[in-house]
């Protein structure tokens, strides 16, 4: 027998086929863990939270009989002979179900998310896994709305989806991980429709007093918000619409803390304190990155170049194509695939200096030249001596390539 369940996983509806001699039993383990994210039959989905993704839909099984389980398994089943195997891998699933459906549209932000319930404002608190994100959306879900502590999914405007996911939580500091209900745990609810107020990156030491809100760098900040976001490198001008939404919400915001009840009045202010009338519009995508660097040399550039007196052709130096690329607080900020690198002003001028010669490359001594007219010679040794090892790290990093 099989039963179907729809849920709104991040505004993407997922259909359920659940199946297995236990399928009942997997029926009211889903509904009662994924209370908040129920779609009703026939419904297109919470209100609020329809987009125009189509459905997708996923089989689980549980099962007492192994042969069953994997048979399931090779269909692609989610599968287990145990509600909380099934159930913890079911969540991954479901995380990754929606990641993929909007995977380009959305910044996906791997985060929690705490709402006003009346005004809607939220903060969304960004965190790698096992950091303490999760015991932080419990703390402070008791004060302010629940709105996910998986994935923020902010739309340009600032525009949050909500995802009120159950927690997942490890029975005696061992897996799998039990997926308690937000309602079960005396988590408010989200706000109808959330609305991002303040970004900020949380980090917890032992050894914190109260709560140390430091602000950090935009540069710096996209390269460590890159890390905790899904294919940022997929969303269309993704550095600078990043940086414009951060901006018009007072910057990006480090929190050091110990304990996630200090986290609470800090949080309170924020809100307390959000007006989305003086937010401004969204950010419109700007013009494609050019790149004359990544196309093919023109055939006079491709000439081989002239041998020295000992026969060998000069050293040079082309710059490699990137996703994305943005300058800000006299940094440059670079978008490879999978991370943000941000560089110095000396390694953004090399690149700049390096890129103006197109696909033809620029010699490394006219480099040097040109870098010893710019900022002139270092205090000790030579502009060879201290270029040698930015361009060395630049070439690891697959920001230049030696021709």
């Amino acid at each position: 027998m099989v039963t179907e369940l729809s849920l709104d996983v991040m505004g993407v509806r997922v259909v359920l086929d659940l199946g297995g001699a236990d399928a009942e039993v997997l029926r009211g383990c889903v509904e009662h863990a994924w209370d908040r994210c129920l779609v009703a039959p026939g419904s297109a989905g919470p209100e609020g939270s329809g987009t125009a993704v189509p459905a997708r839909r996923v089989e689980v099984v549980l099962d007492p009989d192994t042969t069953v389980v994997d048979e399931a398994r090779s269909r692609g089943a989610v599968v287990g002979t145990t509600e909380i195997v099934v159930m913890d891998e079911l969540t991954t699933r479901l995380v990754r179900e929606g990641l993929e459906a909007l995977v380009g549209d959305r910044w996906l932000l791997h985060a929690c998310a705490l709402g006003d319930p009346e005004t809607g404002a939220t903060v969304v608190l960004v965190a790698p896994s096992g950091t303490g994100k999760t015991t932080a959306s419990r703390t402070l879900a008791t004060s302010f709305g629940y709105v996910t502590d998986e994935t923020a999914v902010i739309e340009r405007d600032g525009t949050i989806t909500p995802f009120p996911k159950p927690l997942s939580l490890l029975v005696d500091g061992r897996r799998p991980k039990r997926q308690v209900s937000p309602t079960e745990l005396g988590m408010l609810p989200s706000p109808p429709t959330p609305w991002l107020a303040k970004v900020a990156l949380l980090s917890r030491h032992e050894d914190a007093e109260g709560v140390v809100v430091e602000e950090v760098a935009l540069g710096e900040g996209l390269a460590q918000l890159a890390e905790q976001t899904s294919s940022l490198h997929l969303l269309e001008d993704p550095l600078a619409s990043a940086t414009a939404i951060l901006q018009a919400r007072g910057g990006l915001t480090r929190l050091v803390y110990s304990e996630s009840a200090d986290l609470v009045p800090v949080v309170r202010g924020w809100l307390d304190a959000a007006d989305r009338s003086a937010i401004g519009p969204a950010p419109v995508p700007g013009a494609p990155l050019e790149q004359p660097w990544a196309e093919p040399a023109a055939e006079s550039e491709s000439e081989p170049a002239a041998e020295d007196s000992r026969g060998e052709k000069p050293a040079r130096l082309r710059r490699c194509a990137v996703l994305d690329e943005f300058a800000i607080d006299e940094t440059v900020v670079v978008l490879l695939e999978g991370q943000v690198l941000t560089l110095s002003p000396v390694a953004g001028l090399v690149l700049d200096l390096v890129g103006e010669t197109g696909a033809a490359g620029m010699e490394v001594a006219a480099l040097e030249a040109a870098m010893e007219e710019a900022i002139g010679v270092p205090a000790e040794g030579t502009v060879a001596d201290a270029l040698t090892p930015i361009v060395d790290d630049m070439v690891t990093r697959g920001l230049v390539e030696r021709m």
